[in-house]
């Protein structure tokens, strides 16, 4: 009850390329909130590969009070803490967006449509031929 919107949030992200992030220096607005693991850890992908990433959120707040939407920019998305994105020859680019959003069922929300959200960046490389 400390904060003026207690709303869930994200704690940890991982993925399956062994990145790993507590969220600590990321900034709290939604809106800026983005891990980009092109600049640090592992960040590239090829067609073929499968990208797995969780979010935790938050284990105050009841599952069923919120719902967890999850998409990349090339269509694929889910209802989930958990993405699995098979990477193809349509995503391939510098900046492949997986994002996060929590929404809660309440009337309010503490960013306009939703109340927290994360921006995961990697670069996808075109395939080895």
């Amino acid at each position: 009850m400390e904060k003026d919107f207690n709303v869930p949030t994200i704690t940890r992200y991982q993925d399956s390329l062994g990145n790993r992030s507590f969220l600590e220096n990321v900034h709290e607005n939604v809106n800026n909130r983005v891990i980009d693991w092109r600049r640090q850890g592992i960040g590239d992908l090829r067609p073929g590969d499968t990208l797995v990433a969780e979010i935790e959120i938050d284990p105050s707040f009841a599952p069923n009070d919120y719902d967890v939407i999850w998409y990349v920019f090339a269509a694929d998305n889910g209802n989930s803490p958990t993405a699995r994105v098979l990477i193809t020859k349509k995503h391939v680019g510098e900046q492949f967006e997986l994002r996060f959003t929590i929404k809660t069922k309440k009337e309010w929300h503490r960013f306009h449509d939703c109340d927290e959200g994360l921006t995961v960046l990697y670069r996808v490389l075109p395939p080895i031929e």
